[in-house]
Parts: structure tokens; sequence; C-alpha cells
């Protein structure tokens, strides 16, 4: 598995190069993938999320294909969640 870790809104600024009122407008506008709770007042992104948001800029991708982009990685993120949950269920079963 590939090194994935959860980074916060300064680092996700930094990557993107955009600031804190531009990412909220991406967020909002399906552009940049919603951030994970960590805890009560706590939020980050899955580090594998905003490459693949990077490469997608770099590759020249345009709004549209960039929400499809953000669409597919929320849709994955669910799918993971199912996943585990299933596991977990069958575990209990045994």
């Amino acid at each position: 598995m590939e090194n994935r870790r959860i980074i916060r809104r300064p680092e996700v600024l930094s990557k993107l190069g955009i600031s804190s009122t531009t990412l909220d407008r991406k967020i909002d506008g399906g552009l940049v993938t919603k951030p994970v709770s960590l805890g009560a007042r706590s939020k980050g992104w899955p580090s594998n999320e905003i490459e693949v948001l990077i490469t997608a800029t770099v590759a020249g991708c345009n709004d549209q294909e960039t929400k499809h982009i953000v669409s597919r990685l929320h849709t994955q993120r669910r799918l993971l969640t199912e996943g585990i949950t299933y596991t977990l269920e069958q575990g209990e079963e045994r």
C-alpha cells in the first residue's frame, strides 16, 4: 500500500498553491474533496487525494473533468468505508 496519511489545511494550501478562501470555494464547487473529520474540531485530507488533484491540474484537466475526479474520490471513500464495515460485521459473526 502506498504511504498515505492525513494532511491538515496548511499543508493542503501549500501543496495546491492556493489561499484558504480559494480552497473553500473549490470545495463548495466540487473541485476539491471535502475534508474528513479527525475529531470535534479537526479536519484533514487523505494525502493521496490531494496528489490526484495535483496530477489532474498538471495534466490540464478542466473544471468538469476535475469535478468527475472529485466525485470518484468521494465514491472511493464511501466504498472503502462500506468494505471496512462489512469486514467488521463478518468478523463479529464468527
